[in-house]
């Protein structure tokens, strides 16, 4: 994969790339969620516990490449899950915590994505490169507003959250709960007037 070539070897490897990784993030899921039971630990012992072992996932990801197929995001996804599942009452308050690092979190964030960007190869590439970045941006707004038929937004709700979800996924991950959360509760209040709801979150800038 490194040479830019694709391969039927390379294909082969994601079936083993996503079972290792919910393998990998179960058991530490399981060990996690053992230590939390056996231990009184504090929630921001238990938060930072969570925050090294994801990021050790992430690092076997990265240098088992080459010999060992491993997926580290549905890891530490498959991580959260469990934990939630097992310890539902101990995940509400972690949420919290972890709210409160995302405050100084999402700066670092989003200036290193900005930081990547590199406007050279969309001059380079001319006007073919930026006709279809227009259209995959289009294509996303079509995507959103027909997820949010049958909420309670308005019309202008809507147009916000199509434009909100245009960034990379990066962006998404920060402010993606809002819209399914107004379509999964739509009694619960819809629009700014809602704290989970789509535009609410986008009015605050992020939804951790």
């Amino acid at each position: 994969m490194s040479t830019g070539e694709l391969s039927c070897g390379a294909f082969l490897t994601i079936p083993s790339s996503i079972l290792l990784g919910l393998l990998g993030g179960a058991l530490s899921g399981l060990l996690l969620t053992f230590l939390f039971k056996r231990f009184h630990i504090r929630d921001t012992g238990k938060a930072m516990m969570i925050l090294s072992v994801s990021f050790l996932l992430m690092t076997l990801e990265e240098h088992g490449a080459g010999v060992i197929e491993f997926s580290g995001l549905l890891a530490v996804m498959t991580l959260g899950a469990l934990v939630r599942e097992r310890k539902g009452e101990v995940s509400v308050r972690l949420s919290q915590k972890f709210s409160k690092l995302w405050v100084g979190a999402e700066v670092l964030l989003f200036v290193l994505v900005g930081a990547t960007v590199d406007l050279s190869y969309l001059r380079a590439e001319g006007f073919l490169a930026g006709l279809l970045l227009i259209g995959v941006l289009l294509f996303r707004m079509v995507g959103v507003l027909l997820s949010l038929l049958g909420t309670h937004l308005s019309r202008e709700e809507r147009l916000f959250t199509a434009f909100a979800y245009m960034p990379k996924a990066t962006v998404q991950a920060a402010i993606g709960h809002g819209a399914t959360q107004g379509r999964t509760h739509p009694n619960g209040g819809g629009g700014l007037h809602h704290p989970h709801s789509a535009c609410g979150s986008g009015a605050h800038g992020s939804y951790p």
